[in-house]
This record gives C-alpha cells, structure tokens and sequence, in this order.
C-alpha cells in the first residue's frame, strides 16, 4: 500500500464464532451470507471495503481461534482461513454481510459456501483496513476480479456526489452484472470472460489499457488474481503518474500457473 492510504491498525480488533443467519444468492455465481455475533454491535468499521477473516477447522477437529494477535498454539494444523470482504454492516443487529464467488468445490471456503445453510458456524478475525480515500486525489481508479469485486462495489458506493471514478469489473460472463446504487460520477466497464476460468485471460489488462484516464491527482485500488494485479501495477506505474503515490494493487489469489514470487 502506497502513500495516503496507508494506515496502521491493531489486528484482530475481534476474534469469535459467527453464526450464519440469511443465505442468498446475489448473481448464479456469488452468494451473499449474513453473520450474527455480538463483537459485530461494535465491529470497528472504519472504511469500505474492510477485510474479515474467516475460519474453518482442520478435518474433524474443532477450531482454535488466534490468541494474542495472529498467534496460535503451536499444536494447530491444517486449519483454513481467508479474507473477505465486509460488504454491508449492520451494528444494530449484529450482523455483517460477506459475498463469497462460488466457483465449485476447489478450495474450502467455496466448497463450503456452495452448500452453507442457516446456522452453520465459522470462525472471524479482523476486521482490517484495504482501502482509505486520499484526500488529495480527484478520482478514483478501481479494478477488481470477482474476487475483489465486493469491495470495488463497496467503495464505489461511499464515494461522494461527484466524484469522478473509473471501474473495470471483470467477470465470468453477463450474467454477474450487478447493479449499484451510486452518488459519484463515476463510470463502470464490465468486463467478461465469456465463460473462460478466472485467471486465464488479460481481459481486465485490455480494458485498463484502452481507458484515456484523468491527468489530475488520482487514487488506484485493485484486488484479484495475483499476477493480473502485478501486471496492473506495472502499467499503472510506467503510463499513469497521476496515481503512482496513492495505489494499493493487491493479490487477493493465485492461479495454478502464477509463479509463487507473484505477489
């Protein structure tokens, strides 16, 4: 993370159980899952688009939660954990919403989530900070995977009335348009992969390369596949001064064939 949006924060604020308590599905591909637990009356939410972590247990054994920080004994393995993004909160009730891409059995949290119902139990950490407004940027640039795209959602809808952003969202196909309900000026191009696997196309590159973007002092935020953000980053570095001091680019995941120093 680069420049203003940089911030520091003790993490985990919380660390507990949550309990599921409202399922659905937001396109064929993403579901959205509600979860209650009494740290989230006061989840220290600071900024769109913050970071949960959740937890599931090795097999047949039951789950330790982090004890003093991100430290756990030294007996536990094989447990499961991965960040999502809060994309609603709700302290009132209790509840946070979390969107979770649902792309088969590989890997735990989606075999897991393609299947979840009403009263299913997880573990939580967090919640942590991945994008802060820099006062000083006119607008915003924002790319994102469906992995990312929860937060790109988030974010755009906090920004102002007028406030100019540009949003690549790349997807598997049109089906996983959403719509968003938005006060900044913003416009969004939705980018599809025509049912190729994520992770396998420059699709979102090409978009970001043919965008005429802002000369003014702007702010860049992307999450998706490690090595397409990599590749984000560099372009934005070399061909768009205008946001090298306030981008945070992140590698939310790594395909197959992503070489391991890709971060």
């Amino acid at each position: 993370m680069v420049g203003a949006v940089a911030i520091a924060r003790v993490f985990p604020l919380h660390t507990g159980l949550a309990s599921v308590t409202a399922v659905r599905r937001v396109t064929p591909a993403m579901a959205c899952l509600t979860l209650h637990a009494p740290a989230f009356q006061d989840p220290g939410i600071e900024q769109p688009g913050e970071i949960l972590t959740l937890g599931w247990p090795a097999d047949r054994e039951p789950l330790v939660l982090p004890e003093g920080g991100w430290r756990f004994p030294a007996h536990v393995l094989g447990q499961h954990w991965r960040n999502f993004t809060v994309r609603r909160a709700d302290p009132e009730r209790a509840t946070l919403d979390v969107e979770f891409f649902l792309h088969g059995d590989v890997g735990r949290a989606s075999a897991w989530a393609e299947q979840v119902a009403v009263g299913h139990e997880l573990g939580f950490a967090g919640p942590r900070i991945h994008w802060a407004p820099d006062p000083e940027a006119s607008w915003n640039l924002l790319v994102a995977d469906e992995t990312g795209l929860p937060a790109l959602l988030a974010i755009l809808e906090s920004l102002p009335a007028g406030m100019r952003a540009v949003a690549i969202a790349e997807v598997g196909n049109d089906a996983e348009r959403r719509q968003v309900d938005i006060a900044a000026d913003a416009e969004i191009h939705w980018v599809t992969r025509d049912g190729r696997p994520p992770g396998t196309t420059t699709a979102l590159m090409d978009a970001l390369r043919g965008l005429d973007l802002p000369a003014e002092r702007g702010q860049a935020w992307g999450g998706g596949e490690a090595l397409a953000m990599r590749d984000v980053r560099r372009h934005l570095a070399a061909e768009h001064p205008s946001v090298a001091g306030s981008m945070s680019i992140l590698g939310y995941w790594k395909h197959r064939a992503t070489p391991d120093d890709v971060e």
